[in-house]
Parts: C-alpha cells; structure tokens; sequence
C-alpha cells in the first residue's frame, strides 16, 4: 500500500486519541481534519472530499449512520473498536454503496496493521470509484463517437483498452469488441512508437498534447497517424485514462515531404539531376533564342545533342551545302550523322573533341554541356572550312545529287571559313556560354519540376481537404449525411425563410440491437446500410436524408408539406414490404414519425415532435414484430448451423407434451416453447471449429462450449423480446444432482422449465442421426433416461415422460 496519500476525516471526541492516530496518519503520507461530533463532520464534509472517515472508540455505528444520512457521502466508514460491535447494520448499508463499513480493532494505539487496514480500504474504495468512472467515461464515448469518422479510443492508466470505436476496429482490421483489454502496444508499429506515447502520457496535463505514431492494422499494413490525447481526470485532478484520436496523415505527410523535397532541389547545386534526360532542360526558347543569335554572330552553325548524337533542338545556322548535301534518305547524311555520334562519344566532361566530315571536309567541335561532372549533352559547333574547300571534290558530288552548276557554284562559295584560331576562339566563346546554358537550363527543370509537383501537391492537399471535410459531414457507414449535417442544415433552414414549409421525419430500425447481439455487428451494419439505401431511394430527391444515431435516420423535407412527406412515408412501407417479400435474411422494419413546423414553432421542436411520434409508433407495434425478430434470428442461426430447425421443432413438441402432461399455465408452455427454439442461442459465441467439431472436445474446448449459456443468457437479457427467459438459458445444462453447470444447481433449485428441457434435449439428441452414428430406438432411450433419474433427471418428471413415451404421443 506505500505511496497512497489521501484525505481522513477523524471524528472523535477523545483528545489524546486525536494525538496518536493523528501522527500515525501522518507517518502513513495520510492527511487529516478532526470533527468533534457529526454535526461539525458533516460541516467539513461539504467542504473537502475524504478518502474515508475514522470513528474514535468513543463513538457509534449510530454516529457512522447519522453521518452518512447527513452528509450524503459515500466514502468507507472505518470504525475504531467503538462501543457497538461493527455488524454492518442493515440500515447502514442502505445508505453506503459496496460495504462502505470496516471494523479496525485495536486502535486505541494505532500500529501498522491497523494504518495497513486503513490504507488498503482507501485503496479498494478508490480502485471501486475508478472503475465506475471509468465505466461512465466509455458510456458517454460510446454514445457520440461509434459513428465518428475518425478513429477513436480511450486506453487506462497501464495503457490497456477500454473502448474503441467502430472506425478503428474496421481501420485496423479488428474484428468487433478483440480490442478491448488489450494494450494499446498492439496498434503501435514498433517499440519506439511505444516509449514515444508513453512518456507523452507521463507528461500529459489537462491542456493534452498531441505527436506523430507509426500504427499498424492486424494484418500488417503500416499508416502514420496524427495521436490527439486528451486525459480524463477525476473530481481531485487525478489522470484515470486518456482519450486518444488517431488521425491517419500518411498521405498528407507524404505530399509534404515531396514538397520538401522539391525545396530542398531548389536551394541544392544540381541535386539528383545527373540521371535526367537533358532534353528536359533545354526546352525553353530562351536556349535557342540564344544559340541561333550566337551562332549567326560567329559564322558558325551549331546543334545541341546527346550522348549518343541524337539532336536535342534544332541546329543554327545551317550552311547552305550540308543543307543540300545531307538530305534526308542520302548517303551524306549517313555520314553526317555518323560523324556526329563518333564526336560526341569522343568527348567527355573536361575534353573537346573535333572531326573532318568526310564529305565536305569541314571542321566540327564537341563542346560538353556538364551536370554533376558528367557530360549530359554536347554543343556541336562548326560546319566551318579552315581552309580552301575541295572544290572538284564537292562538285561531283552536289551535281550527283542533280544540282545544277550555277548552283554548286554559289554553294561551295557559301561555305564559312576562317583560321584555326579564329575557331578557336568562337569555341572557346561558346565553352563559357555552355556553362550558362546549363545552369538555365536546370534553374527551367526546377521551376517547372517544382510548379508542376507544387501544383499536384496543392491538388492532392485540397483533394484531401475535401475529403476530408465531406467525412466530416458523411456518415461512414451508409454514405449518407451524418447528425453534424442535419444540425448544420436545421440551422440554416430556420433563418431560410424561402425553405417553409418544412416537414421533418424520424426514422428508428426495428430490432437492430437483437441482430447484433445475436448475428453479429456485420449483419447489423448490412442491416442498417440497406435501410439506409431504402429511406434515401425514397426521399433524397426532395430532401436530406442523414444517420443521426446508432439505428436512428431524419430526413429533412424542405418546402414540402405534411400531407407530402406522408404519400413519401406511405412509398417507403411499399418498399419495406416487396423488399421483406423477396429477401430471406432479417426483415426490416422501421418505425417513423413525421411533423411538419406549425406557425411560431422552431425545426428543433418540429424535429422532437416527430422523434416523439416515432417512438409512439414503435411502442404500439404489436406481438408480430416480436415473433418475426425471433424467427429471423432462429432462421439466420440455423443457415449457419448453430442451430438445426429439426431439432428445435421435434423439442418443441417434446417439452409441450410434458407441460400439458404437468398442468402447466399457457404462460410456462409458452415459456417452454420459446426455450425450446433459443436453448442454444450463445453457440453463437463460441468459434465454429469448436461448434462444429465431430470428434471429441478436449477440456479446453469443453471450457469455451460449456460458456454458451452464459453468453445466450446475456444476449437474451438484452432483448425485450427475450429477457424473460434469460435464466432459464442460462441454467438448461444443469443436473438434478448439481453436477450440472454453470451454477451447479440441484433438485427444486434448478427452474422447473429447465428440468423439462434437459429431459426432452436428452432424448432427442439420442434417437436422432448423426453423421458418425445412427439414432437409438425410442426404447433405447427412454431406458437411458430412466437409469439417470435421480442424477442427471428430475425423477418425478422422468415418470411423466415415460407414461408419455409408452403411450405413443411422440
């Protein structure tokens, strides 16, 4: 118990008694108030809240009931070895919840037993309030946020689970209620993740906090997730859990980092640009604008290539007799171009390279343009003569090409020439443009690169937004607008004068709770998806259909009147009707209201009226409903095999014969039927490989089986359609001798119906078929019953059984 502190209440009249438990308290880390009587107690109890309250030796339990009754208080009451024996009066607990009363002995020199007492009462009293509250806090989560889009979960103090929402079982691929009591460690993606969160915790104050965690769904898949933390304190400021919203930022924080990344090129020299194609970065006019005007100024023509020799833009300045001799399909321009791949594969980054054509015998210069210290292209530059051109030479072959002489002639005097120097010297002008060149040419990619991905960014970023801003307003489960739309929308249509008249509908599924606790909460969202699709099939066209609770829809119908929106109401029945005719799974059924506004009246009280006529109407539906949600679910059940219809139908004539037989009331028989059609309803509970097992269950199996009754009892408790015969689930495994389970009843204790039924399921399990056996004879049977009564049977109702059996009325 070290390290508990609290507050004491001491109520007693004895001085010296005052001194000595007071420092023992002190010693313990307990502070303390004294009260001289109940009056001034119940005074200092309005003002401070106790841990537990001390009665000195010379008070009484009447004084602990007095205080009780006054102050209204329901801290533990630990009496010192007063003048009454502590014998928890009846009145006493009447006031106090969970025996708040505890007897100290010995205290008139409190030792460390007694200060032990005191501390582990404080303690179980304090762990008692803390699950209540915490069992409060999941109430009200539950309430509001199993239909939030976001996932949602509140862990304890040891990080374990307490309650998560239905978003965050289906984001991490869980099925429904695995999480609970299981260590928020399970949806971290690594151990990092988890000290990251759990020093987050310790520092956490009521303002939270909020950081960035790897999580991970049950199969593996990884999302990175915005964890907002919010703690849940009790009356003193103490943490007792936390409420944590994860928001999943994977592709948000991806779109950033791309962004970062493209910044970070920006400010970087040539960072990743090494292996782009250069045809990416010369592609602005400005590059030719500039080689065609540098070109024409130097007498020389020039092109831009790659590695390889293919042209990257269109050459400059061309001569007159390369254009004629190099046409397109010529042996010439063969050569060309193979004089310009031999070239460019010469050179390299810090080298030129120079070649003759062959053809005219002009001079043309590789020039490197360098990225990252590699060549990514080169500038061809020359188409120039360094000396007297091959006159006869060039003749044969332009008049080969069907030239005619005049024209040769002014080709070959249109050739450039110059000196070796001078091409020196424009090749040299040109190597310091090239550098030039390639920077403006990487400073084109990267705006555009940045441009193009800053605009995809902003896309995918507004992309998100919007999506993120329609969840907010969807519900995630049916598509349709959720209960912060609907009031959103009431809002604006009560100061939208031009939307009257107004008719509002509430809608409220039938049954849904029965289906999920006995079907599963897959087949309850199925459920409610069809009846969702139904309702806005019906009215989206004239209105706005929204989900504004676990099984409950409203349906705004603005400028329609009440005698509209009825024909509308009438069409959705319609549609109910054909829609329960053609499908054999659970029917639907919905029960509405429906209110238009009166003159003076605001939407809100519209929307409770209608919500008030839906509830009128589901009140009056009448014992068909209940009949059909009980076959559904006995039908539903038995295509699943946890139940066989046969063997229900041949114990319901069974168990109606031996209540006849008894002299039963219709309410037994009755009682006896449904039982007989439910015993086994919480097989549903337990894993089909056990259910359907045909070999025999080891002890572990037996141990998950046996826990069907519990589990069908629980279903049946929360049913109106079934809570009464709860118990009678619950105990149908019991045995006349109290070897039976779950409570190991006996004889007169086990419930009468149960007695019948064990007798009846008995004998119909024996002469049915089995696929790894074949069913005993009536007589067989009933003899087996007979040589258990008295240890598995109600011997009296055994006799009954067999007249019944003899007679031939089975």
């Amino acid at each position: 118990m070290a390290g508990i502190n609290g507050d004491v209440l001491l109520l007693t009249g004895d001085g010296a008694e005052v001194a000595a438990i007071g420092e023992a308290l002190a010693l313990a880390g307990l502070d303390y108030r004294h009260a001289v009587d109940v009056a001034s107690a119940c005074f200092l109890a309005a003002d401070t809240a106790f841990d537990a309250v001390l009665l000195g030796s010379d008070q009484s339990v009447s004084a602990a009931i007095a205080f009780l009754k006054n102050s209204g208080t329901q801290v533990p009451v630990i009496v010192m070895s007063g003048t009454e024996r502590c014998d928890m009066p009846v009145e006493a607990i009447k006031y106090v919840l969970s025996g708040a009363l505890v007897q100290v002995a010995g205290l008139q020199c409190p030792g460390s037993g007694a200060i032990a007492a005191i501390l582990e009462t404080i303690s179980r009293n304090r762990t008692r309030n803390l699950g209540a509250r915490l069992q409060d806090e999941v109430n009200k989560l539950s309430y509001i946020a199993d239909t939030f889009p976001e996932c949602l979960l509140m862990i304890d103090r040891a990080g374990t689970i307490v309650y998560a929402n239905r978003a965050c079982y289906e984001t991490y691929e869980y099925s429904n209620g695995a999480l609970k009591s299981c260590n928020i460690s399970g949806l971290l993606a690594g151990e990092a993740d988890f000290t990251k969160l759990k020093e987050l915790l310790r520092v956490t104050r009521s303002g939270g906090s909020n950081t960035e965690l790897a999580t991970i769904s049950r199969r593996g898949q990884k999302r990175l997730s915005l964890a907002v933390i919010t703690p849940r304190s009790d009356d003193a400021g103490a943490i007792f859990a936390y409420v944590i919203l994860l928001q999943d930022i994977t592709d948000s924080r991806y779109a950033e980092t791309r962004m970062e990344r493209l910044i970070s090129a920006l400010t970087s020299p040539e960072a990743g640009l090494s292996s782009l194609d250069f045809r990416d970065l010369i592609t602005d006019p400005e590059i030719q604008v500039m080689q065609d005007t540098l070109a024409a100024a130097m007498g020389v023509s020039a092109v831009i290539v790659t590695p390889g020799g293919t042209p990257l833009n269109q050459r400059s300045n061309v001569t007159s007799l390369c254009s004629s001799l190099a046409r397109p399909g010529t042996v010439s321009a063969q050569i060309c171009g193979k004089c310009i791949t031999d070239l460019a594969g010469r050179a390299d980054a810090g080298q030129q390279a120079r070649c003759t054509c062959p053809c005219t015998g002009m001079t043309e210069v590789a020039i490197p343009l360098v990225v990252n210290g590699k060549p990514a292209a080169f500038w061809i530059v020359g188409q120039v003569s360094l000396g007297e051109p091959a006159r006869e030479k060039l003749q044969d072959l332009l008049t080969d090409q069907g030239i005619s002489p005049a024209d040769v002639r002014n080709l070959i005097a249109g050739v450039h020439r110059m000196t070796e120097h001078q091409l020196n010297q424009i090749v040299a002008t040109f190597s310091m443009v090239a550098d030039k060149v390639t920077r403006l040419a990487i400073q084109n990619f990267r705006q555009g690169k940045y441009i193009n991905e800053r605009n995809t960014t902003l896309e995918e970023l507004q992309r998100s937004e919007r999506r993120l801003q329609e969840m907010s307003y969807r519900d995630g489960l049916t598509g349709l607008h959720n209960r912060a739309y609907f009031e959103q929308e009431l809002g604006r249509l009560e100061s939208a004068s031009s939307a009257f008249p107004v008719s509002i509908v509430a809608a409220d599924v039938d049954g849904l709770k029965l289906i999920n606790d006995t079907l599963g909460h897959t087949a309850g969202d199925q459920h409610l998806k069809v009846a969702g699709n139904m309702i806005s099939a019906v009215f989206s066209a004239s209105g706005d259909v929204c989900r504004t609770g676990g099984d409950e829809f409203c349906i705004l119908l603005p400028g329609c009147g009440e005698a509209a929106a009825g024909k509308m109401l009438e069409l959705l029945r319609e549609e109910i009707r054909r829609y329960n005719e053609r499908q054999p799974g659970p029917p639907l059924s919905i029960s509405t209201g429906i209110a238009a506004i009166n003159p003076g009246e605001s939407l809100y009280d519209a929307y409770k009226r209608a919500d008030r006529l839906m509830y009128e109407h589901k009140l009056k539906r009448d014992d068909y409903a209940r009949s059909k949600s009980i076959d559904m679910i006995l039908l539903s059940l038995s295509e699943r095999d946890y139940m066989d219809h046969g063997h229900t139908r041949v114990l319901t004539v069974i168990v109606d014969a031996m209540a006849s037989e008894l002299g039963l009331g219709e309410d037994a028989r009755a009682n006896l039927k449904l039982l007989a059609r439910l015993h086994d309803l919480g097989k549903i509970g337990v894993p089909d490989e056990i259910v359907m097992k045909p070999a025999k269950l080891d002890e572990h199996e037996w141990v998950l089986m046996r826990s069907h009754v519990e589990i069908g009892a629980n279903i049946a408790s929360r049913s109106l359609h079934m809570n009464h015969i709860a118990p009678l689930i619950r105990h149908h495994h019991e045995r006349y001798d109290g070897t039976g389970y779950p409570s190991g009843l006996s004889g007169s204790q086990i419930p009468l119906e149960c007695r019948i039924m064990a007798i009846a399921d008995s004998y119909d399990a024996m002469i049915a078929d089995r696929p790894y056996r074949k069913g005993l004879s009536h007589e067989c049977a009933l003899e087996e019953i007979l040589r258990n009564a008295g240890t598995q049977f109600d011997p009296e109702i055994v006799k009954v059984f067999a007249g019944i059996v003899r007679s031939g009325r089975l």
